[in-house]
């Protein structure tokens, strides 16, 4: 359960969660890292493919991450 592991690892690191970009492969992960507050982003070449992690809506969807350069641009 990725939500018991943001919970713990949110406070253990002081992250603040408006400046977190969570970064996942899986609907469960895009899932639990909106339920925490966090940005999320898609990889859609991983686990699960890009029509199952387009519905959790997550902010940004990248084929694979070299696509999170765009970001820091």
């Amino acid at each position: 359960d990725k939500s018991n592991f943001f919970h713990t690892t949110l406070q253990d690191l002081d992250l603040d969660i408006k400046n977190t970009l969570f970064v996942e492969d899986m609907v469960e992960g895009i899932a639990a890292g909106k339920q925490h507050g966090m940005k999320t982003a898609a990889i859609t070449s991983g686990y699960h493919d890009e029509t199952r992690l387009r519905e959790k809506r997550p902010d940004y969807i990248f084929k694979d991450v070299t696509g999170l350069k765009t970001l820091f641009n």
